[in-house]
């Protein structure tokens, strides 16, 4: 459980992530590529199980915590600038997402 007040927790959510990946871009030099490895359900947020359950456990117990889909990692990556966006399938919950300024 993450404690702590609500306010030192706002760093989670999706404008942090966002923000995030905005700041990765800038970091990177051309070619260089940032690695996305997270629970993510899918678009329709109905499966699969185990991201959708962690999601549960981000919306309790965090000031704005949460999964995202790929679509919306997707439309961040591009917005940042990210010209290359891949998935990686690996044996996991979720995919790797791979992307390349």
């Amino acid at each position: 459980m993450i404690s702590g007040p609500p306010e030192s927790r706002s760093h989670q959510g999706a404008k942090w992530g966002k923000t995030l990946i905005n700041k990765s871009y800038k970091a990177l030099k051309p070619g260089g590529m940032l690695v996305i490895g997270e629970m993510i359900p899918n678009d329709t947020r109905t499966g699969p199980v185990f991201p959708l359950l962690f999601g549960l456990n981000m919306v309790l117990h965090t000031a704005e915590g949460d999964v995202f889909t790929m679509s919306q990692y997707k439309q961040w990556l591009k917005q940042a600038g990210f010209a290359i966006i891949k998935i990686v399938e690996i044996e996991s919950p979720s995919p790797l997402i791979v992307a390349s300024r």
